[in-house]
């Protein structure tokens, strides 16, 4: 297509981009526009191909390309929209009209005009967002409605049921406003007018009227808090004790301007400390001198008394026992539970079982507990013994000889094995020395012999869990070998995973086979950045030296005396309870299949006891895993070179 200067003039000044194609798709004219809407200067564009004018360079044409179609169909395409990528890296929405164009009947190319409509986009997705967050202002509106309602509901019955009621008092109307609750407490027909505070005390014992009224009038002096406890005396000759608390508020000139408290309905609370006070000399010189923690709960579950045992068991106050029930402390069985074995109990008159209680701080305790039920009295009397240690210590001799069992058996196998490997291994190496190198058979040899290296590595590690593999102990100092394990694991690491190492240089020396150390943190670490689950995370490696004092909580767990501790931690994805419970045994994996051998942690595990130390775990499911290995440190004097870490 020929286009003289009059036409060129017209297209120029059109707002449009106008690109004119040869029937190859080639550009051989284009306007102005086009130049700024693709960010390039007339040389730049001129014989440019389509899919270069969009910005798609050695990409080709998507499947769809209306510059095909039009061509190939000779018919006009009408409001395409397509992104184009402009010569600085933008990217711009536009808007495409394509018209062939013809010599005489045959299609000899076509024109484009493309209109920049991204900013359209953006303020019709604007539009949409705006709408969207209006409706949802409304939905949150609406919602804060019904939360204010619930409150309100929430509030008038938990102050009936709490039997507790709030009031105000304003210095300028000089009426007191009070809860529903509040006038039901004071025997007075609610008014939402408010009552006097003449009103609001009417009911107040005439014996206790001038103490409180004076307590109130310093209040009104000075300002700070109003806090009561006074009886009061109902027409039908009934008394209830009630605790009055309030604030008096003071305007700049002294003079009291608002009040704001709560009263609360004691009486059933006075009642029942009277009803304490007698029954604690009865049993007080036997509860002190038991080590086992007791309690008393009636039929519907409350405490009505506890000794000190049990609240140091439980990490309550007496005070706040009394006030929960026996199903607050309960983690073992349900409420429901609970009421089936003490109906067995009520019929039975006594049972004896274990279970597990719930401490305040959310911690849990196994108990023993020996129940007895008084029908006189319609109470449960029980006593409660600490069984935790008991049982944990029936737990570890059981997992030491299921450890031991297996470790047997692993390594009468993993020797037999090792037996079956080494003559695989070395006929594999003999053939990959006669075959031609690169050849076929020379591969298939190679795949032969490091598959059976694979093998044998498996067997170390098996060997390692059994304990029967030859150790070369001698007398190390943990920093040099951790620093080399630092440089190892550098290159070793994914990029996206940060590992730090904080290594203490003044820690001692402990007496190992390095390579088992050096085994045990390269286990640990990859198994830290594998939880990483391939995100970027972070894995902390530490080496530093504690004493476990007499006073050390980890008295008992370690013995007194230096120990080097290496902990490796990251905040991948954490663990269960049950799966800690089995991280160390052989052959358990959380990774997929074909992904490990189950054998790492256990190795480890075995590693550790091997050396008279110990191994400990903490996890969270979402708050990632940390591992603690403990290693005794020798009182021998160690030498600063580091001994050959060989088989690595």
């Amino acid at each position: 297509m020929d286009i003289n200067s009059y036409q060129h003039r017209i297209l120029d000044g059109m707002g449009e981009a106008v690109y004119v194609w040869d029937r190859n798709k080639k550009l051989i004219f284009h306007n102005k526009a086009a130049e700024e809407l693709n960010k390039l200067p007339s040389l730049a564009l001129s014989g440019l191909s389509c899919h270069h004018i969009m910005g798609r360079e050695g990409k080709g044409c998507a499947a769809f390309c209306p510059l095909i179609q039009v061509m190939d169909s000779g018919e006009s395409m009408e409001r395409v929209e397509c992104e184009l990528v402009r010569a600085d890296g933008e990217l711009r929405r536009v808007r495409v009209r394509i018209n062939p164009l013809f010599k005489g009947e045959e299609v000899t190319g076509a024109i484009s005009f493309m209109e920049d409509i991204t900013e359209f986009h953006r303020l019709e997705e604007n539009y949409l967002k705006n709408q969207k967050e209006l409706k949802d202002t409304l939905e949150d509106l609406r919602k804060a409605h019904c939360n204010l309602e619930e409150s309100r509901n929430f509030l008038v019955e938990s102050q009936r049921v709490g039997k507790m009621g709030s009031w105000s008092w304003d210095g300028k109307s000089e009426r007191a406003y009070c809860s529903e609750e509040s006038f039901r407490l004071l025997g007075l027909p609610y008014d939402e007018r408010g009552i006097s505070l003449e009103e609001y005390f009417s009911a107040v014992h005439p014996d206790d009227r001038a103490r409180v009224e004076q307590s109130l009038e310093d209040s009104f002096k000075g300002g700070g808090l109003f806090n009561e406890t006074y009886r009061l005396l109902f027409p039908d000759g009934s008394i209830r004790i009630h605790n009055d608390q309030a604030e008096v508020k003071l305007n700049s000139e002294g003079e009291p301007e608002g009040i704001i408290g709560i009263h609360h309905d004691i009486t059933d609370l006075r009642q029942t400390e009277e009803a304490l006070v007698k029954r604690e000399k009865l049993y007080r010189s036997i509860l002190k001198t038991t080590r086992d923690g007791f309690h008393r709960a009636n039929r519907a579950g409350q405490f009505l008394e506890v000794n000190e045992a049990y609240c140091r068991l439980l990490g309550y106050s007496e005070e706040e026992l009394l006030n929960r029930e026996i199903w607050d402390v309960e983690a073992l069985e349900t409420p429901d539970e609970m009421e089936v074995r003490r109906q067995s109990i009520r019929d039975e008159g006594y049972a004896q079982f274990e279970t597990v209680l719930k401490r305040k701080d959310g911690s849990t305790v196994e108990v023993e507990l020996i129940v007895q039920y008084r029908p006189e009295e319609d109470d449960f009397f029980c006593f409660t013994r600490d069984i935790t240690e008991k049982n944990q210590i029936a737990e570890e001799l059981k997992q030491a000889r299921k450890m031991e069992a297996l470790g047997s058996v692993a390594g009468g196998i993993a020797h037999d094995f090792n037996n079956l490997l080494t003559p695989v291994m070395g006929l594999a190496e003999l053939l990959m020395e006669e075959l031609p190198e690169e050849s076929e058979s020379w591969h298939k040899a190679r795949d032969i012999f490091l598959a059976s290296g694979r093998g044998a590595n498996l067997v170390r590690q098996i060997l390692a869990f059994s304990r029967k593999s030859h150790r070369r102990v001698s007398l190390i100092r943990l920093h040099p070998l951790m620093d080399e394990i630092q440089r190892l694991m550098r290159s070793a690491v994914p990029l996206s995973v940060d590992l730090h190492f904080d290594l203490e240089g003044d820690c001692g020396g402990i007496k190992a086979d390095p390579t088992q150390i050096h085994q045990i943190v390269i286990n640990m670490v990859n198994n830290a950045f594998h939880a990483l689950e391939n995100r970027s995370g972070r894995v902390c490696v530490e080496l530093c030296e504690i004493s476990v004092e007499p006073d050390s909580p980890l008295v008992g767990f370690l013995e007194e005396g230096r120990w080097a501790r290496i902990s490796v931690s990251d905040n991948g994805v954490g663990m269960s309870k049950e799966v800690m419970e089995k991280i160390f045994d052989p052959y358990f994996s959380t990774k997929g299949p074909g992904q490990g051998t189950g054998l790492g942690l256990a190795v480890v595990y075995g590693i550790v006891q091997e050396h008279g130390g110990e191994i400990t775990v903490e996890s969270e499911l979402g708050e990632g895993t940390a591992f603690h290995v403990y290693l005794p440190v020798s009182e021998e004097s160690v030498s600063e070179e580091l001994p050959l870490l060989s088989g690595q």
